[in-house]
């Protein structure tokens, strides 16, 4: 914002004005308006727009000080007794012209100083709204443009656009500083003229408290309102205003399809537009029609929008994500909750076979603005969630928008054992609770196409009849895409199945319905530089537990402090105000070759924030390990000695975040 206020006057005349004053402040011993008991050398400063000093004598018979100082100018000294002195005038660079009006108290009476440091010419004139968004912050512009939309009428914030774009306006004041919006009689259509300074807030271009110079009506405005056509398809009227010379109407290129012109009916300045919306077999789709019209050199354009009804598409993730995006357009989409954020809004991603995508919040039912229903489903990460969204973006990303809204999904509970499990009533259908988190060992792979297999832990073994990547009312046959094999630790949930008439009777008892969590590279089958055990959020709290808290992440246990899943990854606590997060394994059967720690997508990697501690004994805290590092992730060499154990420890002030741990054992 401007850092000065001053005069009309002196604003509009300032180039004249100083194109004259060298000339004017050197050569008289006495300016008119001096006091006999105080006279200044120069009643007028100019400081050159790179910043600078000037200095000038001031002469008194008494004591003299002045009243006050803008912030941008120093004084020095900016008071004295009686006799003569120098008193300079400093300012720093200045993106925009500033200027002030001083006084100086001298016993009963004043004289005054005027400070100006001109930027420019002085006069400022209109730029694109292009090169606003290209300039520097701070700097007062000038912009004009027709007004597309008024967001708030008590302060005056509305959206300015030209041929080169578009500029927030945050703020219009009348000539007292005063915001008075409907002194200004702005409405959608009009073209304005505007000056202030530039400002950046959240990312958003704007300019800030703007002064209104001047508004040329627009020739046209629409009458009606926005218009929602039924799926079945209709005909409807759009009302004008029209003082110009003629009316063309602009339709979209991708509505052209199915919406189309009758007629145009004009009456004096009245106007009626006649379209034909076809009827829509397809999700539901929205356009903007762009009326305009002319008169001795001025065009004016108004804009209504159409929206139609659709049908609720249901697709896989990967389609979801080829469609464009869409405020309108909703889509059915079933696929497995994981990285729960832990907030009442329901952010998540949701994975099926084909994909993963980002959840920008869910609802318990439909509304126009997250109202945070989500904690009153109880939904927990691992659990199958249908739901209905539209197809978002955010920084060219995509994501289920709308907010999306709950339409079903499955619950689970742990089960401590195979025997536990066995235990369970039998389901009577797909997808429907209960389902039960159960882990085990791979121990014969029957079918690689739909992933039959058995599952064994040390209370007994039961058939798995299918696995999916998600959950999934009939198999999708993506079991090949995990890579599992025999002696691979499975994390998964499952349906209690049951199949009477098994020509097997130990596939009688089955695991039915299962859908893959997680798992561990196992003994068999193991690649030839050693077994893998990766861990991810699976299994974390989604809040920091209070003190060590023991967890299991992909079949293993692990102690954890300060770490969590608040939707961002392995979170590890900074030591701002608590422990910094640490975890660190508590069972330690084989020797470990390397750990790899990558960072999450999208946030910073400082590797020396983490510390890994090795040794032969649980919860090692002597021995550092040296990491070799990159722009995303460390690697931890542990080769050189008989290590079991590690604990992995944020030290830093910074709270550290990991997409995944990557620990390599030996043979």
């Amino acid at each position: 914002m401007h850092n000065t206020k001053y005069s009309m006057k002196l604003r509009y005349l300032l180039t004249a004005f100083v194109a004259t004053l060298a000339f004017a402040v050197g050569c008289v011993d006495q300016l008119p308006g001096d006091l006999a008991s105080l006279q200044v050398s120069s009643s007028y400063i100019s400081i050159p727009p790179a910043g600078g000093s000037q200095t000038i004598t001031v002469k008194a018979t008494e004591a003299w000080a002045f009243n006050s100082e803008p912030d941008w100018l120093t004084i020095t000294p900016s008071s004295g007794g009686a006799g003569e002195i120098a008193v300079t005038f400093s300012a720093g660079e200045s993106l925009d012209t500033r200027a002030a009006e001083l006084s100086i108290k001298v016993g009963a009476n004043e004289q005054f100083i005027n400070v100006t440091q001109q930027v420019g010419s002085g006069e400022l004139t209109p730029s694109t709204c292009a090169e606003i968004i290209a300039g520097p912050v701070g700097k007062t512009y000038q912009a004009e443009g027709v007004c597309t939309s008024i967001a708030n009428t008590t302060y005056g914030n509305w959206y300015l656009q030209d041929d080169t774009g578009t500029i927030y306006i945050y703020g219009t004041v009348d000539k007292t500083g005063s915001y008075n919006w409907k002194s200004f009689g702005i409405e959608v259509g009009d073209r304005v003229l505007v000056e202030g300074p530039k400002v950046v807030y959240n990312n958003i271009i704007e300019l800030v408290d703007v002064k209104v110079l001047k508004v040329t009506k627009s020739l046209i405005k629409v009458e009606s309102d926005p218009v929602e056509v039924s799926k079945e398809g209709e005909n409807f009227e759009v009302q004008l205003t029209c003082k110009g010379d003629g009316l063309s109407i602009s339709i979209p290129d991708n509505a052209k399809s199915w919406l189309t012109v009758e007629a145009i009916l004009l009456n004096g300045t009245n106007a009626i537009v006649k379209f034909n919306a076809a009827p829509n077999a397809g999700g539901a789709r929205k356009t903007t029609l762009v009326f305009t019209t002319t008169s001795k050199g001025q065009v004016n354009t108004a804009e209504t929008t159409v929206t139609q009804e659709g049908s609720i598409l249901e697709m896989t993730i990967s389609d979801f994500l080829a469609q464009p995006e869409s405020e309108t357009a909703l889509y059915r989409l079933t696929g497995k909750v994981t990285n729960l954020a832990a907030s009442a809004y329901g952010n998540f991603d949701l994975v099926d076979a084909t994909g993963k995508v980002y959840v920008y919040g869910l609802t318990a039912t439909q509304v126009a603005k997250n109202d945070k229903s989500f904690p009153s489903l109880g939904i927990q990460e691992g659990d199958v969630v249908t739901l209905i969204g539209t197809r978002a973006a955010y920084k060219g990303t995509p994501q289920v928008g709308g907010p999306a809204y709950h339409v079903s999904h499955t619950t689970h509970t742990d089960v401590a054992s195979i025997a536990d499990f066995l235990s369970k009533e039998v389901a009577s259908k797909a997808l429907e609770s209960p389902y039960y988190k159960i882990t085990g060992t791979i121990t014969e792979i029957l079918n690689e196409t739909y992933g039959n297999f058995y599952l064994k832990d040390e209370t007994g073994t039961v058939y798995v009849y299918g696995l999916t990547v998600s959950g999934v009312a009939k198999n999708d046959k993506s079991f090949a895409s995990l890579g599992l094999k025999v002696g691979d630790v499975v994390t998964m949930m499952g349906q209690r199945g049951q199949y009477a008439n098994a020509k097997v009777p130990e596939q009688k008892e089955q695991v039915a319905n299962g859908y893959y969590i997680s798992h561990t590279e196992g003994s068999e089958g193991g690649e030839e530089d050693g077994n893998v055990l990766t861990i991810t959020v699976d299994g974390l709290p989604t809040a920091y537990p209070t003190g060590a808290t023991e967890v299991t992440l992909s079949g293993q246990k692990f102690e954890i402090v300060n770490v969590a899943n608040y939707g961002s990854g392995i979170q590890f606590s900074s030591t701002k105000d608590r422990d910094g997060g640490s975890i660190a394994n508590l069972v330690g059967t084989k020797r470990i070759m390397s750990i790899k720690v990558t960072c999450a997508s999208g946030k910073g990697w400082y590797p020396t924030n983490l510390v890994l501690y090795a040794g032969a004994a649980a919860r090692p805290g002597d021995t550092v390990i040296a990491a070799t590092s990159d722009e995303t992730s460390s690697t931890y060499d542990l080769s050189g000695g008989e290590y079991k154990f590690f604990t992995l420890k944020n030290t830093s002030g910074y709270a550290v975040y990991l997409e995944k741990i990557e620990i390599t054992y030996a043979e």
